[in-house]
């Protein structure tokens, strides 16, 4: 087994200057070897770390693995090409989206994104949905010992975005108890009044992302704006752990939950509060619709092994057609 971290390893100047030919030079890889990629924006640290986990149960976490191959091993072998799209690696995102033509698939969470990577050369493209680290059920045997640092009445777990501080001032100023946990906050021209409700960094390892949503009343699933959600990681993550998702009404919410008995959705941050107010006020409809968002998720099975598995299926099968 072979990695090689392309941002921590590579020199400056070869950075600057990557390309797919120096990927084969670099990794060894063949011309036939299937590539499983992701387009520049799309969230792409699921698919390079979650397909090296495959390949390598014991594979450390996204900042740990960038190419992963199995040299000598029957069979195909998995060179993962994916690049973040965190501005560290931004320019590698986009020489990876110019030589989409030489990648025999690329999984895309997003409808414009599948439109992008064509546009871009793909010659092949999957639309999947954003899955949930099958890790996180069960991940929070030790909530009680974990309630005083993260019991929340209304939560929300994510960095700052420009559109979001607005929202989250407008909440306040209808009176909604939120706790914040996330990075860049303090950027947020709203920041004075966002101060006494943001309660610390991101929340990255596992057991205590899951326990601070199942520790949670509410949890407010927000979207990027700038990336074109529709849904989220945690609009599959906080219905999987047990948790209440209290998030924007879209097309996508919708097809996942029922509406008011798995989920509750809202148009704005008035309805949003609303919403907040209501449940926070009837505990048996929230633990009635914590219960029913958790069937419905184990249901909709968006897990990561069977999402990977299909990708994986489909770069292998040469009459899966193209989507």
């Amino acid at each position: 087994m072979r990695t090689l971290n392309l941002v921590r390893d590579l020199p400056n100047a070869l950075r600057r200057n990557f390309s797919l030919p120096l990927a084969h030079a670099l990794v060894r890889t063949r011309a036939t070897d299937p590539y499983v990629v992701s387009f520049p924006r799309s969230g792409s640290t699921w698919p390079r770390t979650i397909l090296a986990r495959i390949i390598d149960p014991h594979a450390g976490y996204e900042s740990e693995v960038f190419n992963r191959i199995l040299p000598g091993v029957s069979g195909p072998r998995f060179a993962l090409g994916v690049v973040a799209a965190g501005s560290a690696n931004h320019s590698l995102a986009h020489h990876f989206s110019s030589l989409h033509s030489l990648y025999d698939l690329i999984a895309v969470p997003r409808t414009e994104n599948v439109a992008d990577a064509y546009a871009a050369g793909a010659r092949k493209v999957r639309r999947v949905w954003f899955s949930a680290d099958e890790t996180l059920l069960g991940s929070t045997e030790s909530l009680p010992g974990r309630m005083s640092q993260y019991g929340a009445e209304v939560s929300f777990i994510g960095s700052w975005m420009p559109e979001r501080g607005p929202f989250m001032a407008k909440l306040i100023q209808r009176g909604v108890p939120l706790s914040i946990w996330g990075n860049g906050w303090q950027k947020a021209p709203e920041w004075p009044a966002i101060a006494p409700f943001w309660r610390g960094a991101g929340v990255y390892d596992e057991r205590a992302y899951a326990s601070a949503i199942a520790a949670a009343k509410i949890s407010l699933g927000l979207l990027s704006k700038g990336n074109r959600d529709l849904h989220t990681h945690r609009s599959v993550e906080i219905p999987s752990i047990g948790g209440l998702l209290c998030a924007e009404r879209t097309s996508e919410h919708l097809a996942l939950y029922d509406e008011g008995t798995e989920a509750v959705f809202w148009n704005d941050a008035a309805e949003c509060a609303a919403q907040c107010h209501r449940l926070l006020a009837d505990d048996d409809l929230r633990a009635s619709i914590s219960k029913r968002g958790h069937e419905r998720a184990l249901r909709n099975n968006l897990f990561n092994e069977p999402l990977m598995a299909s990708i994986v299926k489909a770069v292998l099968d040469e009459s899966d057609p193209i989507r």
